[in-house]
């Protein structure tokens, strides 16, 4: 089960885990359902393992005729297969889901997102820029009290709060700017068009959620429902409490 130190596996499908002190002892949920525990230290594991009988002494190897001279071969390479899943062909799949991916999510959304506040705003930067800082902000918030919650709730483990939040900030933007740069064709088809333009931003918003996060189907949903609800309740307050009045 134990990789090194530093990584665990689930031990119904295999998949790797970082063993971190903020997580020592608690019980999270893999994504192929299974409950897996974090070890108390990172060679707990080890503890509980006897060592194995002493195996008996194998037979004399046979004698094996040299091998005809010949070109030199080359060095032993690692097959990939052998591998751990993030680290085949020199690709850091945790790393890409958790830093790169979401990074350039969110310089592109922020790029897109000012271009069309520039435009809607008549030319004016000053504008535009605090709509981009609202929209990043706010969405931040909001979606990230979801996450959170959802992760307590549900036991899911979703890494360090600063890489959470750059993939909530990620997820708040990327959908919104896909939807402008569609906005010109979805116009073309009147009601239908605004349909589809935020049906497109729906499932991308869904996937994001799902893949940045390592949530299965129910897990998505579950968090899309507890953002909806923390967003209606805020929409609430501000309408008809102290401050809507």
């Amino acid at each position: 089960m134990e990789l090194n130190a530093d990584w665990f596996r689930c031990e119904a499908c295999g998949k790797r885990f970082r063993w971190k002190a903020e997580s020592a002892g608690r019980e999270v949920r893999c994504l192929c359902g299974a409950k897996i525990r974090f070890p108390d230290r990172p060679d707990a594991e080890d503890a509980g393992y006897d060592l194995a009988p002493e195996a008996a002494r194998p037979a004399p190897p046979r004698p094996v005729a040299a091998a005809p001279a010949g070109p030199t071969p080359l060095g032993y390479q690692t097959p990939q297969k052998l591998l751990p899943p993030d680290q085949r062909d020199g690709v850091d799949v945790e790393t890409l889901k958790t830093q790169t991916a979401p990074l350039w999510l969110l310089v592109g959304g922020i790029v897109v997102e000012l271009i069309a506040a520039f435009v809607e705003d008549r030319h004016d930067l000053h504008a535009a820029m605090i709509h981009i800082t609202v929209e990043i902000v706010g969405g931040t918030i909001l979606i990230l009290a979801g996450v959170l919650l959802t992760a307590r709730i549900r036991g899911i483990e979703i890494g360090s709060f600063w890489s959470a939040a750059l993939r909530v900030s990620a997820i708040s933007i990327a959908p919104a700017a896909v939807g402008d740069l569609i906005m010109p064709m979805a116009r073309l088809i009147p009601f239908i068009g605004g349909l589809l333009q935020m049906g497109v931003q729906f499932v991308l918003y869904f996937a994001l959620l799902g893949v940045l996060f390592d949530m299965d189907e129910s897990d998505t949903w579950y968090c899309v429902m507890v953002i909806f609800l923390i967003n209606l309740g805020i929409y609430f307050l501000l309408s008809f409490g102290p401050w809507g009045k």
